[in-house]
């Protein structure tokens, strides 16, 4: 940034620091354009691409969710312990202290899985 010397006009001594620095050649204005063109077209298929992948995503993510909410159902249904008594009919904290402890045993095996 250049240094402002009291009673000097602004821009004084411009002409100085455009005539040490030569002006470059404007590139002709339908090469602009088609390059601006070609920017924009390979933004709009990024663009695409990553809505793609997010529509992917989003698919496996409901059959995901789904297929956890079918297992749930089918182990709330038909769910015992090997004392044979239902999971569903257990009290709240014992069914609790049961997903916590497979949770537990889970996350020894696979810790990436940490929240």
């Amino acid at each position: 940034m250049g240094m402002f010397i009291y009673g000097q006009q602004p821009g004084a001594g411009m002409e100085n620091r455009l005539s040490s620095h030569p002006l470059l050649p404007l590139e002709d204005d339908d090469v602009l354009e088609q390059s601006l063109a070609n920017e924009i077209a390979q933004l709009r298929l990024e663009i695409k691409r990553r809505d793609n992948l997010l529509q992917e995503r989003d698919r496996l993510l409901r059959e995901w969710m789904l297929s956890q909410e079918a297992f749930k159902s089918l182990f709330r249904k038909y769910g015992r312990l090997p004392d044979g008594r239902m999971i569903v009919d257990l009290p709240s904290d014992e069914k609790s202290k049961l997903i916590e402890d497979e949770e537990a045993a889970i996350l020894r095996i696979r810790p990436d899985l940490a929240r």
